[in-house]
């Protein structure tokens, strides 16, 4: 299993067990999932445009 495969696992692992508490859990993984995912595309983008802008055609 790849590493990258942990996170929706154990969130899914969490919304499936009857404790209220997992589903606040899996909630605020979610959260943090989407907000690393943004961030890093965010990144991206501005090297992109940095790397783009040092290139002359």
């Amino acid at each position: 299993m790849s590493p990258f495969t942990v996170m929706p696992i154990q969130i899914f692992n969490w919304t499936s067990r009857p404790d209220p508490a997992f589903e606040i859990n899996a909630a605020a993984a979610g959260f943090v999932l989407m907000v690393m995912v943004l961030s890093m595309n965010g990144i991206a983008i501005w090297l992109r445009y940095k790397m783009r802008k040092n290139i002359k055609w």
